[in-house]
């Protein structure tokens, strides 16, 4: 984690308003993730998990091959 000050780990929404391209952010407290990263047979591989306030509602998974 990056340390000094200025820095706010965490998740956020952020918009945009078309009109005055004012910036409304909102802090996401109860997003949580967590990644898994491991080799499978030559392939890297990711498992990249996401909660809400506890309840489990996206998992993506990602396979990498070399060309």
């Amino acid at each position: 984690m990056p340390t000094g000050g200025g820095h706010h780990p965490g998740h956020y929404l952020a918009h945009v308003a078309a009109g005055t391209g004012a910036l409304s952010v909102l802090d996401v407290s109860g997003l949580r993730e967590e990644l898994q990263v491991y080799l499978d047979s030559g392939e890297l591989r990711a498992d990249h998990a996401f909660w809400l306030f506890g309840l489990p509602f996206l998992t993506l998974r990602y396979t990498i091959r070399r060309r």
